[in-house]
């Protein structure tokens, strides 16, 4: 890698020129992780005036980048509204189309997931190949598809179950992006300090908002007393007919402006990650044959201009870029590298990857089939499905309300994400407990309606503190990848493994639960363990905040709070 038109600063800084013995290629990145490095803006004093004018590296966030989350957040919003389109309204739904039976829509439904989880890995090679437009428009048109193939106007009866299972599959494509597109977007598009509340909104917020959607559009649009199935019919039509025309709105805010990135980065990490990138690009459209010096050499030299623009912590962090990288994909997530020269991860990063996705994939898959099963949980408390309902709603408001509130108080003192994210985890944890107990009978010195409210009370803080950790998790998972591995695909990987724990747990639910007494108590001890499991697992961990490390100009050793850097055994 050559140095383009890097200048030695002649200040006594951390220069290879300075010291024969300072590290080069990775064992400088090695270096970087144990000793704080100073921007080369900062340390000259014998400079000229416009040096020092020149102050730190800038690294500015556009206005745009809202605008870029929001239309994320309108397709991922949208996605689970269609997604979530029958079951709030299914009386009216079973008097339009009277061949539909339960199993069928269960088993619709069921079909998404499974789209969901075999193509997960496909649209993590896509993201890698097509870069964040492309798949995020790509998967914007198979929401619409999904969407419109429920609109053609043809009678009840196999067809119309075919055409409703086709658009069911489609939606579980479509949402595969949306699976762990949130993080990847917080990264390019924001600041350090919003960095954690991108993430909430693009991987909470927004899917849970359209859930939540769900329960309130459909009863307005279509819901009320049905008396004969042509009114129903056109009822259920008028529904589906302004879903895809909302699916329709969030694909064109997405094809009107959603670059692959900002034209500046908003942080120094941000900034490596796209001189990479530029690396790729030129690699993949320059074969070695055809390469002219003079092209290749200016491109060389744009791209050391912007990893000397970065300061020295970006220099470091990069060198070695030019000559392997870090590598794409979810192999280096299992220790597999296909060049000597892909970067490698350090001692027990993977250990802390999988201990973090694990602990986030079996409580988020087992609390998402748990929720589908509240009605016959609280019927021996007295609940109506109408209040079931209720409780459900308030659940995923709360989350939302929870994700949102702590994303934005970890924006203003970063490096307190494990802290955070194991406080939410133990209190949902405890949550899950009582409300377990209560809805078992064991609090029997609390009256019926002590214990419905308990019940509500609980399941309600449950909710929106284990939403609050989930985006926290994420982070944590792209703060330990960086520098070393993808971390959307790390994020990518987790999202899998929850979408396969909700299809196994609604399975053994189905199995289970078909007994003599059909009780479903047990699910709620099962989703107090998985959460207790997750913040074990997230306690376990000792935290190395790179990406962070990068962004600030620190020793990786003296980032985030020492809570997070010490206590935990990998």
């Amino acid at each position: 890698m050559t140095a383009g038109n890097f200048r030695p600063d002649p200040s006594p800084l951390l220069d290879p020129s300075d010291d024969e013995d300072f590290p080069t290629g990775t064992a400088s990145r090695e270096f970087a992780n144990d000793h704080v490095i100073q921007p080369q803006w900062a340390a000259s004093s014998d400079e000229g005036e416009g040096d020092r004018d020149r102050g730190p590296p800038r690294h500015h966030s556009t206005p745009a980048r809202w605008y870029v989350l929001l239309s994320y957040c309108l397709l991922a919003s949208f996605q689970n509204l269609t997604f979530n389109a029958y079951s709030p309204i299914y009386p009216v739904v079973s008097r339009a189309f009277p061949s539909w039976t339960p199993s069928f829509l269960e088993s619709s439904l069921n079909a998404a997931n499974v789209a969901y989880v075999l193509c997960m890995y496909p649209a993590s090679l896509a993201y890698t190949s097509w870069d964040v437009r492309r798949i995020t428009l790509v998967s914007g048109m198979t929401v619409l598809a999904g969407a419109v193939l429920r609109c053609f106007p043809v009678g009840d009866g196999p067809a119309q179950q075919g055409l409703t299972v086709a658009s069911m599959i489609l939606n579980g494509v479509g949402a595969c992006w949306m699976g762990f597109g949130g993080p990847v977007i917080a990264e390019r598009w924001f600041p350090p300090e919003e960095r954690t509340l991108a993430t909430s909104l693009g991987a909470i917020v927004a899917p849970f908002a359209g859930t939540a959607m769900g329960f309130v559009v459909g009863p307005i649009l279509a819901g009320g007393d049905v008396l004969d199935e042509g009114t129903a019919r056109v009822r259920v039509d008028r529904l589906f007919l302004i879903e895809a025309g909302l699916c329709l709105l969030a694909l064109l805010c997405c094809a009107a402006y959603f670059p692959d990135r900002p034209e500046q980065s908003p942080s120094k990490a941000a900034a490596a990650a796209s001189a990479e990138w530029k690396l790729k690009v030129r690699r993949e459209e320059t074969s070695p044959l055809s390469t002219s010096n003079s092209e290749g050499s200016g491109e060389e030299t744009e791209v050391s201009g912007m990893l000397e623009d970065g300061g020295d912590e970006l220099r470091l962090l990069s060198d070695g870029v030019m000559e392997g990288g870090v590598p794409t994909g979810v192999s280096a997530y299992f220790g597999i590298f296909h060049s000597s020269l892909d970067t490698r991860p350090p001692a027990g990063a993977i250990a802390k990857y999988w201990a973090m996705c694990l602990g986030l994939a079996l409580p988020l898959g087992i609390s998402q089939g748990w929720s589908s099963v509240l009605y016959s949980i609280l019927s021996p408390l007295g609940a109506t499905e109408g209040q079931a309902a209720t409780l459900g709603f308030t659940m995923t408001s709360a989350g939302c309300v929870g994700a949102i509130a702590v994303g934005a108080a970890l924006g203003q003192c970063s490096g307190r994400l494990k802290g955070a994210a194991t406080f939410s985890m133990g209190s949902a944890t405890l949550s899950f407990i009582l409300f377990s107990a209560d809805a078992s009978g064991y609090l029997c010195f609390l009256s019926r309606d002590a214990a419905a409210g308990l019940a509500f009370a609980t399941s309600a803080t449950a909710g929106a503190a284990f939403s609050a950790s989930v985006p926290l998790v994420l982070e944590l998972i792209v703060e330990n990848s960086h520098g070393w591995a993808d971390g959307g695909a790390g994020v990518m990987i987790s999202s899998l493994l929850s979408a396969v724990v909700q299809i196994v747990f609604t399975a053994a639910l189905a199995l289970w639960s078909s007994g003599d007494d059909g009780s479903t108590a047990w699910t709620s001890w099962v989703a107090a363990g998985s959460a207790a499991l997750g913040f074990v697992a997230l306690l376990a961990v000792r935290v190395e905040y790179r990406r962070l490390a990068v962004d600030q100009g620190t020793a990786l050793s003296h980032t985030g709070c020492r809570f997070d850097r010490e206590f935990g055994c990998l």
